[in-house]
């Protein structure tokens, strides 16, 4: 009964651990969200110009053109228009024009990646990304107002306040999601693409910015246009680079395998064994099947048998030529793929 109970008590002080966590966590949204929303409302009366509208329907479709990296956060040339609203119009509305477009998109997000209907990833995140951005574009505006930056010259101070702001948030949230580890692997895996398609291109927000207010709105939607295009060609150069990437790493992976096979012992056991621990780097192997005919014989004999992640005892059956699946794949030597739905993948035989 001792291990039993060792388990059970483990099981609890993790369970616990995780909805503190996430209790936590939903807290610090909430906490920045108020912050953010309560200087948004002291710095803008509660008026929404049409180029609230305009400025932030135009952030909101950069953004649902983003690409996401996991477990990063999704990435998008969404800045360079809050930056131009902060250069073009009052603080205020450029304020607001962050925190409509954050909390617009942080509610379509979840929907997008399917998220389960919960409070925090429907709720608690659009408030705070929100939030986060308000306070972002607030605390740039102020800080050139202190050092007498108007014009362009305020993109100088802009430009750091808003990436200072936002990735501190993200990192306080990481840390208090997962702690030092968490806050790494989001690190490791964020800093590149952030560098490149979030920072990279926010200086190119004068450019937005000097459009708007020296021509007229039918030539800002058409750089609007072109920054969208621009959006989606960056999504799937991200995209064909993860899916690079990810063949790149498969087929070391695979070459690691074939050298294992190689250096090992000519033992079935041993071969069967060294197969499924390779194949489980590349594949699911929650269930998987791995069986050998006898020669000139029709017993056939499960040397790897997993179902559901458990490891079952080895079986022999009789399987004629022919018969079934596996007796089909006997006859006539060919690999087959079962596709089994999205839900569930596609199982290769």
């Amino acid at each position: 009964m001792m291990p039993w109970r060792r388990s059970a008590s483990l099981a609890t002080t993790t369970t616990g651990t995780c909805l503190n966590r996430e209790r936590a966590l939903i807290m610090y949204f909430l906490g920045v969200a108020a912050l953010g929303w309560a200087w948004l409302l002291a710095s803008q009366p509660l008026v929404v110009p049409s180029t609230v509208l305009l400025f932030a329907g135009l952030a909101l479709l950069i953004e649902l053109f983003g690409f996401r990296i996991p477990p990063a956060d999704p990435h998008s040339l969404v800045g360079i228009v809050l930056l131009a609203a902060a250069l073009a119009l009052p603080v205020g509305e450029s304020a607001l024009i962050a925190a409509v477009s954050g909390l617009l998109f942080g509610m379509i997000q979840p929907l997008i990646y399917r998220r389960p209907l919960m409070f925090s990833p429907y709720v608690a995140r659009p408030l705070f990304r929100s939030g986060v951005r308000a306070s972002a574009i607030l605390f740039g505006a102020l800080v050139a107002t202190q050092l007498g930056l108007t014009g362009p010259f305020s993109l100088l101070v802009l430009i750091p306040c808003y990436v200072l702001i936002i990735q501190l948030a993200r990192a306080l949230r990481e840390i208090v999601q997962g702690g030092r580890t968490g806050l790494i692997t989001w690190w490791q895996s964020s800093w590149r693409p952030m560098l490149l398609a979030e920072v990279a291109p926010l200086p190119f927000a004068a450019l937005f910015a000097a459009i708007y207010g020296s021509l007229s709105t039918i030539y800002f939607m058409m750089s609007g246009a072109a920054l969208l295009a621009v959006s989606v060609a960056v999504r799937r150069a991200a995209q064909n680079l993860r899916r690079q990437r990810r063949s790149v790493r498969e087929l070391a992976l695979l070459n690691e395998a074939s050298r294992a096979i190689i250096r090992a012992e000519l033992n079935a056991d041993a071969l069967s064994d060294l197969i499924y621990r390779e194949a489980s780097k590349v594949v699911d192997t929650s269930s998987f099947h791995l069986g050998l005919f006898e020669p000139d014989s029709d017993r056939y004999t499960l040397m790897v048998r997993v179902q559901d992640r458990v490891r079952l005892p080895r079986l022999t059956v009789e399987l004629p030529a022919g018969d079934g699946i596996v007796g089909w794949m006997r006859q006539t030597g060919r690999a087959l793929l079962v596709d089994t739905g999205p839900a569930t993948g596609a199982a290769a035989l």
